[in-house]
């Protein structure tokens, strides 16, 4: 059977409070890069993927999640620890 070894469950409200910012910060970075690309006049950053949009459109929505996990991880902060 497979069973969950970690039982500590103490920190289950701080994760999930992690999780819902990464996931709106996530929205935020597409959203930010949208404006950039409208405000240069572009409709994709490149054509490696046609269709898509290129690389940078298909991971916008990392930019500031990422920023945020590596703050955490700079800070020290439990969920690296």
């Amino acid at each position: 059977m497979n069973e969950c070894t970690y039982k500590n469950y103490d920190e289950l409200p701080l994760m999930l409070n992690v999780v819902q910012v990464a996931a709106v910060l996530g929205i935020y970075g597409d959203l930010f890069a949208s404006v950039v690309k409208r405000q240069c006049g572009i409709k994709d950053y490149g054509t490696i993927f046609p269709g898509h949009g290129g690389i940078l459109d298909r991971c916008d929505s990392l930019i500031y999640p990422l920023a945020f996990t590596w703050l955490l991880f700079c800070f020290k902060i439990w969920i690296f620890a």
